[in-house]
């Protein structure tokens, strides 16, 4: 996904992209990968952190895929965990409605400790990018 037609797609909120580094011996796995924090706002109430650069990873004949993840707080915990997905995919090519481990609870409190993916059915179906992860029991 191109951050352009992301940003354009958020116009009215808040957009941080956040190089981010998966560290050494990671790093080629998602050599392009950027997360877009986006603020609440005309599209939706809730934080959305939106992986950038994915698609470049695993992409057959130019096709790839990103991820959605929202959070009704700001988190710095969901940009390491959307960055964890994009990783997990590189190695295991996720798809709609595969699940992922990701060895502890998602947030504080909370017995999810697996994510799922599926179509980002919280945003327009029109948007033409990527898959949401939601967190689920194992």
């Amino acid at each position: 996904m191109a951050t352009g037609t992301a940003t354009a797609f958020f116009a009215g909120h808040d957009v941080e992209i956040v190089d981010y580094d998966l560290g050494f011996g990671r790093r080629r796995a998602v050599s392009d990968l950027r997360i877009m924090v986006v603020g609440p706002g005309p599209r939706g109430d809730s934080w959305a952190y939106v992986t950038a650069g994915c698609w470049s990873a695993v992409n057959q004949d130019g096709h790839g895929i990103e991820f959605v993840m929202t959070s009704k707080l700001r988190e710095s915990a969901m940009v390491d965990l959307i960055a964890m997905v994009a990783y997990y995919h590189a190695g295991h090519r996720l798809d709609h409605w595969h699940t992922m481990p990701i060895g502890d609870p998602w947030l504080p409190g909370s017995a999810c400790d697996h994510l799922l993916v599926s179509l980002p059915y919280l945003h327009p179906s029109g948007a033409g990018w990527g898959y949401a992860v939601e967190a689920s029991r194992g």
